[in-house]
């Protein structure tokens, strides 16, 4: 059996230090919790509570055009409007087909301009890709798009 014999000094000493490392941890965690309390996350809408029975119809357009026409006739056939998500590089190789989508009635909202991994680019290189098409929606539309999909 080993038997330590400690000074009260030393004991004091050691309390002091325990005590201000507890003290440490309990700022360093309430920091970062105030941290991550303060940041509200903003979520995606997937729905919006209403009492009317309806729906909001959305298309991705980013890569092609076959199926549009035949897209935009079933929603004249069905008195339907829907939100058409485009990219600024589909814009600027469809620009006759983005007019038809408003022509419709529909509305032209914003997919990205270049359809990028958006986790995996820098904010400011995603604030320029974003704000691109906008610029590009506005230029064919007359109107700024309020509404972002993210890409993927």
């Amino acid at each position: 059996m080993r038997v330590v014999v400690y000074k009260s000094r030393r004991l004091y000493s050691l309390a002091a230090l325990v005590a201000c490392l507890v003290l440490a941890v309990g700022v360093c965690c309430y920091s970062i919790m105030s941290c991550f309390a303060q940041q509200e996350k903003l979520l995606p809408v997937y729905r919006v509570r209403t009492n009317e029975q309806k729906i909001a119809l959305t298309f991705d357009v980013a890569w092609g055009d076959s199926d549009l026409d035949e897209i935009l006739d079933v929603l004249e056939q069905n008195d339907a409007k829907a939100t058409f998500f485009t990219t600024g590089e589909w814009l600027d190789r469809c620009p006759e087909q983005a007019r038809r989508i408003m022509e419709r009635g529909h509305d032209i909202q914003n997919h990205s301009d270049q359809h990028p991994h958006v986790a995996q680019i820098p904010t400011d290189q995603l604030k320029t890709d974003t704000q691109a098409c906008c610029d590009k929606i506005e230029a064919l539309t007359g109107k700024k798009p309020t509404y972002y999909r993210a890409p993927y």
